[in-house]
C-alpha cells in the first residue's frame, strides 16, 4: 500500500492550513486520497493479469515452434530465413549442404553479401525490395558462391515473413 507519510505529504499540500493528525483524518477530509491508496493495488492486478496472459500465449506457441523446428529440420529443399536486411537468422540442414558450410558459420551472415556472385547483388537487391510490395517470389534464378568458391545455379522462391504486428521483418527462401 502507499506509505502513510506520503499521503499525510499529499494532503497538507492539498490544505495547506490545517496538517492532519491521523491517516483517518486525511481521508475523511480529502475521500479521493483513496483512490491514491488503491492505485498500487489496481497496477498490481493489472500486471498480474498481463503477465498470465502474455505466459499463457508464450506456452500457446511452443508446440507450433516444435512442429515448425522439425518441419524446417526435415524438408529436403534449402529453407532459409533472413531479416529485410539480408542477415540469416535461420536455415536447415539441406543449405548446409547446398554451401558446404556448418549452419553455425551461416547464420548471422548477409545472404547478398556473403553467398551471391557479386555481378548479380544488385538485380536480386532490387528483387527483394520489391518482394516487400508483391509479398511473394516465384522462381527467380540465383548463382550462389559455396564454401569452395563453386558457383551453383539455384532456383529460388521466397515470401515476406510477417511479425505479429503484421509488418514485414523477414524473408523466407525456398
Amino acid at each position: 500500500m502507499f506509505p502513510r507519510g506520503a499521503l499525510v505529504w499529499i494532503f497538507y499540500f492539498l490544505n495547506e492550513s490545517q496538517t492532519p493528525i491521523s491517516l483517518g483524518q486525511a481521508h475523511n477530509a480529502q475521500p479521493l486520497l483513496y483512490i491514491v491508496d488503491l492505485a498500487p493495488s489496481v497496477l498490481g492486478v493489472t500486471f498480474a493479469v498481463l503477465v498470465l496472459k502474455v505466459g499463457s500465449q508464450k506456452t500457446a506457441r511452443l508446440p507450433i515452434e516444435d512442429e515448425y523446428r522439425c518441419a524446417l529440420s526435415v524438408a529436403k529443399i534449402p529453407i532459409i530465413m533472413t531479416r529485410t536486411n539480408g542477415y540469416v537468422e535461420e536455415c536447415n540442414v539441406t543449405v548446409e549442404k547446398l554451401l558446404g558450410l556448418p549452419q553455425i558459420e551461416i547464420i548471422g551472415k548477409n545472404v547478398l553479401r556473403d553467398f551471391v556472385n557479386v555481378d548479380a547483388q544488385d538485380e536480386i537487391l532490387n528483387t527483394f525490395t520489391d518482394l516487400l510490395q508483391t509479398e511473394e517470389l516465384y522462381n527467380l534464378e540465383i548463382r550462389l558462391i559455396d564454401a569452395a568458391g563453386n558457383l551453383k545455379l539455384v532456383l529460388v522462391s521466397a515470401r515476406v515473413s510477417l511479425n505479429t504486428a503484421q509488418e514485414a521483418d523477414g524473408f523466407l527462401i525456398f
